[in-house]
Parts: structure tokens; sequence; C-alpha cells
């Protein structure tokens, strides 16, 4: 399977983003936009690239179908998770495999759940599923807020480009990151989870003991399970 690449909140042509962070890195917003768009030009050809929302800011139909153009010359394969900023681009005669607000894929048996916004609990998160996420940005308010210690421990990242010298991550990189992460505050551990209702007939226990159902709930056996 072709190499998957991930990154959010392009903001190609959001001139008001230059005025914070962006704009002690990039002289212009030609430059931020010719610099992102080619480091996304250099990732290799016939990759899979899943950009988590906020590409464009305003761009015009012509900007838009050069942009696409130049990814299609390299055969990457696009997939765009809607952001808060996508909701009025026209996406009409655009070439891209998927759109969709959120989206759960696997690759090398890991599970990866997919959104604009950053959750503390998604699809197979109990399964130590990873989030990639974007939205918050460098310095924003909600990044001032210490968002990542308070709330998203576990194994999350996010992929915004300002975080990782505006390129993409690939999956090799986000590994070697969640490796060094906790476990997922919800995650159920197998050995500690009773067996599905059919297989009852294999497990008993005592009255008033208590063990933890398949769901991770804890709960208290009133009569014995033969």
């Amino acid at each position: 399977m072709n190499e998957a690449f991930f990154c959010s909140d392009l903001h190609l042509g959001h001139k008001t983003l230059m005025k914070g962070f962006r704009g002690t890195i990039f002289s212009s917003m030609e430059e931020h936009d010719n610099t992102i768009t080619e480091n996304l030009l250099a990732l290799p050809r016939g990759s899979r690239l899943y950009i988590l929302g906020d590409l464009f800011w305003k761009y015009n139909s012509e900007q838009m179908m050069q942009f696409f153009a130049k990814l299609r010359k390299k055969k990457i394969d696009l997939h765009l998770i809607e952001g808060n900023h996508d909701k009025t681009v026209n996406w009409k005669n655009v070439t891209i495999k998927s759109i969709s607000q959120m989206k759960s894929i696997t690759i090398n048996k890991q599970p990866i759940f997919l959104c604009h916004y950053p959750m503390e609990v998604y699809n197979r998160s109990h399964y130590n599923a990873w989030s990639l996420y974007g939205h918050v940005h460098y310095e924003d308010e909600t990044w001032k807020k210490n968002y990542a210690n308070q709330h998203f421990q576990g194994k999350k990242l996010n992929v915004n480009l300002e975080l990782h010298n505006f390129k993409p991550w690939s999956f090799d990189e986000i590994a070697d990151h969640m490796s060094t992460m906790t476990d997922n505050w919800d995650l159920i551990k197998r050995e500690s989870v009773i067996p599905h209702v059919h297989d009852f007939k294999h497990y008993s226990t005592s009255a008033g003991e208590s063990y933890r159902c398949y769901c991770g709930v804890e709960a208290t056996c009133i009569l014995p399970l033969r």
C-alpha cells in the first residue's frame, strides 16, 4: 500500500494568520503558500495524503485548480477531512479521493481516527486507537490554556503544519511519537475483561465479587456464574 502522510491547517491564502505566528516564519502570503505546496509535492510519488481540515481560505477557483493539478501530477491521492474553514469551499469538479467530516482508517493493523477537532473519546479509543487532529494553532487561545496536558493525554497528535516545520507527518514518524505517549485514559485491557455472554459457561465467580464486564464497567456479581 502507498505510504500515508497526515497534516492539517494549511490555510492557503489566509492572510489574517500572517499577523500571528506564521508571520514570524514567512515574509509574505505567497512565500507561505508556495512553501507549503512545495513540501506537499516533495512527498513520494503515489502517496496518500490525509489533510485534516482548513485547506484554503478565500482561494478562487483558478488557484484551487492549480493546486490540485500539481498534486495530480505527482499522483498523490488526497483525502480531505473537512474543517471549519472548508464549509464555504465549492468542491464541485475537484478531484479528491474522499471528503468526510471524520474518518476511521487502519494502517499496519493500527486503528486511526481522523477529525479536524481534538476529541477525548472517539472510535476505538478504548482499544488505544490513535487520534489525529488539527484546529488548535500554536499559541492560540486554546493552546494557552495548556489543553494538551489537561485534556488530551494518550495516543493523540495535533498534525497542524505549524508544529512540524510546515511539513506533513509520515506514518512512521507518528508511530515513533505514539510509542512515547501514555495509553488512552479509557483503554480497556483485554485481560481484565469478562468473556462475552456466550462464554459465561467457561467463567465462574463468587457472589459479591467485583469484576469488569466486557464494556469496561465494574459490576458486582449477585449470583455465582457457573
